[in-house]
């Protein structure tokens, strides 16, 4: 992929990803080619903002945790109330973060796809 397509990429879309991952994000889009990019942007990234507003009012069911595909953890917390309260304190703070994490892990995936078709 050309340098401009991954900086136009980087820029709208480093928000999703973990800091500690964009060098990595930048290395596995400069091993693709520029026709996967479409392939690539079709990806939804979930917003860590959106995800800690929705463990908010929602965490102590586990709808966070189910919205990022946990369903242990979101079992756990609908039938425990969030443990009563305390999972749902510990996601308010680290909610962002595994959003991020989930995000990369999405990204690797097309990204494999997408090499697996060139």
């Amino acid at each position: 992929m050309n340098e401009q397509n991954i900086n136009n990429f980087l820029s709208t879309h480093s928000k999703y990803f973990p800091q500690e991952k964009i060098i990595a994000v930048k290395d596995a889009l400069s091993r693709c080619s520029d026709d996967k990019l479409t392939l690539i942007l079709s990806e939804k990234y979930l917003s860590s903002g959106a995800m800690t507003a929705l463990s908010f009012f929602l965490g102590g069911l586990g709808i966070d945790r189910f919205v990022l595909k946990d369903t242990g953890l979101g079992l756990l917390k609908f039938f425990t109330g969030g443990c009563c309260g305390l999972l749902w304190l510990i996601d308010l703070f680290i909610i962002g973060k595994k959003t991020k994490e989930k995000n990369f892990e999405t990204f690797c995936k097309a990204i494999s796809f997408a090499s697996v078709l060139q």
